[in-house]
């Protein structure tokens, strides 16, 4: 488990924030490594403690998404079509 001090702050903020500020967001690990611009190292421990204070999830594709957040545009098409089939 990551500890508060082997992290970055700015970098957990800046995660943070980029999570808030698009919804819907799942990127694989390389892909959070290329966005926060940090080596992979780096990139699990961040990953790993947010996943580890509920923060962010890892979704059945292996992408890291808000906690809380469904994936994406497939599973709304799935319920909406449900939804329908129930009417």
């Amino acid at each position: 488990m990551a500890t508060d001090e082997r992290l970055d702050r700015p970098l957990i903020e800046r995660v943070l924030s980029e999570y808030r500020e698009m919804p819907g967001l799942a990127l694989t690990l390389d892909q959070a490594r290329r966005l926060w611009g940090c080596d992979a190292a780096t990139c699990r421990r961040v990953a790993d403690a947010l996943v580890d204070r509920h923060a962010l999830r890892w979704s059945h594709d292996h992408r890291l998404m808000r906690a809380g957040e469904h994936q994406g545009r497939r599973q709304t098409v799935r319920r909406a079509a449900w939804r329908f089939r129930m009417k």
